[in-house]
């Protein structure tokens, strides 16, 4: 900041493999204390769609549930949109994942607050923050290679009480819940 740049560089080269997503995410676990509007943390350029590496044309090897973890994760901790794919070769789930306004929405948003890494254990990463409108968002990461079920507790966001939930993604409210979520 004092150099008076924008962003701070906070990972290396990412690639497009889920373990790298990862480590990437894991440099930025405490970095919301120093982000904020005009002084961004970026991970690297997104890994999503056709990609050219190494001289070599291949579709992201992440796959489509990864992405949708990518394209989150960035958005959450407010990191720069930056493509690396070839934009001539969207095809419609890529382009889904670029143009839902809704998690646009929390990239974006006039507040500027990076979500914190809330909770942590070997299967699970759990991201929250703010919303300029008084909204707590948060990312729930399944670090595991198989589908099964999280309990998102409000007191992990500093939370109490009933809470309307509403899935960003499919944009759609899902309920109101008492305590957290499943």
């Amino acid at each position: 900041e004092a150099a008076g740049a924008n962003v701070w560089r906070s990972w290396g080269d990412l690639k497009d493999s889920w373990t790298c997503l990862i480590k990437a995410t894991e440099s930025y676990a405490d970095a919301y204390k120093y982000t904020k509007p005009g002084f961004w943390c970026d991970p690297d350029m997104m890994v999503l769609g056709v990609l050219s590496t190494a001289n070599r044309r291949h579709a992201s090897y992440l796959t489509p549930n990864e992405q949708y973890t990518h394209m989150s994760l960035w958005c959450l901790l407010n990191a720069p949109l930056l493509l690396g794919n070839d934009l001539t070769e969207l095809d419609d789930f890529t382009k889904s994942l670029l143009v839902n306004d809704e998690i646009l929405a929390v990239n974006q948003d006039p507040l500027g607050r990076q979500a914190g890494r809330v909770f942590h254990d070997r299967a699970t990463d759990i991201w929250s923050r703010p919303m300029a409108n008084g909204d707590t968002v948060c990312g729930i990461v399944n670090r595991f290679p198989f589908t099964r079920q999280v309990y998102l507790r409000w007191s992990f966001s500093g939370l109490a009480g009933t809470y309307q939930v509403r899935d960003l993604w499919r944009q759609k409210d899902v309920g109101a819940f008492k305590d957290g979520w499943r």
